[in-house]
């Protein structure tokens, strides 16, 4: 991309070259000449290190850029496990720091290669076709993710709903049948009618090929998805209807009806919902850049009060009623933001209202994955002995650094406790999602009927107690409130769907 947008500056402002002979590149024969220097770099004899992704990259990116890379991690929930995202950075010549890739695996490790492995195949493909003939390095990066030894010798119908993602069950597969390994999912763009086709690329015998290449699509997220999908119904025909009828978002739909929905579907269930209601904002009204918000408690009864700023400007300004959960105070602000805007909320909120979580085991990690989906953060609780029993606190750290109350309730037994509030606070503030869960046919329907039968109630900071019903109640009816009412032939539980649609 850089040499592309290098020459076409030349060929369309030669000018410029003429009047700086300081320039690097005067003409693109300038440029080609650097190319192939850069693309005949001897790693074979200049590399000294171990011939690992780590140790390579290294070397590549301080002899030919200049600078070593640094590496940086993330922790990103993933249903029921923590996943690592690595991020490879580099300096761009003028003392900053810019991103080069960034990978997600299950453990830092993996991902740590991943984004290694992928920067020098995407940046220094000449040269990592020659690193592929090293048999040390090609060992290094066979590791596969998404294939569990506990699983071996299962029926591979009982294995589909182990998966994350479609993508990593085809991994699995794929291994074991073909010995494919380093699969890898990309996007490419038709630079003339400005539309993307998704390729899948796998590596055998130590050679990086294509296997199949989609249709045109209007953006590549969608062209990959195709992609995913299409080998995998190929090839693994039962098992990919297996997975499809688990109702995950990352499925690639057949039916026209569904494709036209797919086509049109905003919600991306990866992120947090706050991000993309503020970017949903930004883009109806880019004069409002940035936009943020920022929940606050106000009393000790655990009221919440919620702002969408545009810069220091406060777009919406929302005061939590008595019981109202912090999530329904917030997302009351953030409809409000957009209405006041002009932003076309509706969509975003139905599809978020509906879209089926990622494979998760168990309550607690069902309760984690509500609070991110919609937060982007994750609560901690803290417990204190108060005779006869343990108060714990479920709260949310801001990014400057200040807590709100998200639940407070009391058990006998600590950890017990510490679990309840987790699940408790997560049924209180997303009630009317985990119903739309436990009535949709997917894998998680048991454990969210489960999270709703919960009892429970919850503890003021001033020491009332609040019954569930109360909680749950206040929440719902002030986010209905903001909203627009559904014909009647639609469920009551659905209400927060209308609250949201706006």
């Amino acid at each position: 991309c850089y040499v592309r947008a290098l020459k076409d500056m030349i060929r369309e402002h030669p000018e410029v070259a003429a009047a700086n002979r300081s320039l690097h590149f005067l003409r693109e024969q300038d440029v080609d000449e650097a190319v192939a220097r850069y693309n005949d770099f001897d790693i074979m004899n200049i590399h000294r290190g171990k011939w690992n992704p780590f140790s390579v990259l290294g070397t590549l990116t301080s002899s030919l850029l200049g600078t070593y890379y640094q590496s940086e991690f993330e922790e990103v929930p993933e249903g029921f496990h923590i996943s690592t995202r690595s991020h490879i950075l580099i300096n761009d010549g003028e003392r900053a720091t810019r991103p080069l890739i960034s990978r997600l695996a299950k453990d830092k490790q993996e991902a740590w290669r991943l984004s290694c492995n992928d920067a020098i195949r995407d940046n220094f493909p000449s040269i990592y076709e020659k690193l592929l003939k090293v048999d040390e390095y090609a060992v290094s990066i066979t590791r596969l993710e998404g294939q569990s030894a506990k699983h071996k010798g299962v029926p591979r119908d009982q294995r589909v709903p182990h998966f994350s993602t479609l993508f990593s069950m085809l991994q699995a597969f794929c291994q074991e049948d073909f010995t494919w390994t380093q699969m890898q999912l990309i996007s490419v763009q038709n630079t003339r009618t400005q539309q993307w086709m998704g390729e899948l690329h796998v590596l055998e015998a130590g050679k990086s090929r294509c296997i199949f290449q989609s249709d045109s699509f209007p953006n590549g997220k969608l062209a990959r998805k195709f992609a995913c999908y299409a080998v995998a119904k190929k090839h693994y025909p039962k098992e990919t209807s297996i997975y499809c009828g688990l109702n995950r978002g990352d499925y690639f739909a057949t039916d026209e009806a569904q494709l036209d929905k797919l086509l049109s579907r905003t919600y991306d269930s990866r992120r947090p919902l706050t991000d993309q209601i503020c970017e949903l904002i930004e883009k109806t009204q880019p004069n409002l850049k940035p936009v943020s918000w920022k929940l606050q408690n106000l009393d000790n009864s655990g009221r919440q009060r919620a702002t969408v700023y545009s810069r220091d400007s406060p777009l919406a300004d929302v005061a939590g009623e008595p019981l109202e959960t912090a999530v329904s105070t917030l997302q009351r602000a953030l409809i409000s933001a957009c209405k006041a805007v002009g932003a076309p909320s509706q969509n975003l909120m139905e599809e978020y209202m509906m879209t089926a979580p990622a494979n998760v085991s168990n309550e607690r990690d069902l309760a984690s994955y509500l609070f991110f989906s919609f937060l982007g953060k994750l609560p901690q609780v803290s417990s204190v002995f108060v005779k006869p029993h343990w108060v714990q606190t479920l709260t949310i750290e801001l990014n400057d650094g200040s807590r709100v109350l998200l639940h407070r309730s009391e058990h006998e037994n600590k950890k017990e406790g510490i679990i309840q509030a987790y699940i408790l606070g997560a049924k209180h503030s997303f009630t009317d999602l985990l119903k739309n869960i436990a009535t949709t046919p997917c894998d998680m329907m048991e454990i969210a009927k489960a999270m709703l039968e919960r009892s429970g109630h919850q503890i003021s900071l001033d020491g009332s107690v609040a019954s569930e019903s109360e909680v749950i109640g206040a929440s719902r009816a002030r986010v209905v409130n903001v909203g627009i009412q559904k014909s009647t032939s639609q469920e009551s539980t659905d209400n927060n769907i209308a609250s949201s649609s706006e």
